[in-house]
């Protein structure tokens, strides 16, 4: 039997100041969303960096490149 990864959503971005703060949902003990800008963590991943298209996560030499729902929805190209 194969244990699956818990995987991370990002439903969007928020701007404060100068500053874009990643929201992600469905995370385990958490009701409702959780706000977290770079230099956060979440389940063990370190938030390299936020943008309004990205959300780039690592983990030991892992790295995750996320794209929020919101930039999917409203037709974001991913870049920064």
């Amino acid at each position: 039997m194969s244990v699956a990864k818990k995987q991370l959503h990002v439903t969007g971005v928020v701007s404060e100041g100068d500053r874009w703060t990643a929201i992600f949902s469905g995370t385990p003990d958490v009701n409702g969303a959780l706000a977290i800008g770079a230099g956060g963590e979440i389940d063990g991943w370190r938030v390299v960096s936020v943008s309004p298209s990205l959300v780039r996560l690592a983990r030991d030499r892992e790295t995750q490149t996320l794209v929020p729902a919101q930039a999917i929805l409203q037709g974001i190209k991913p870049g920064y």
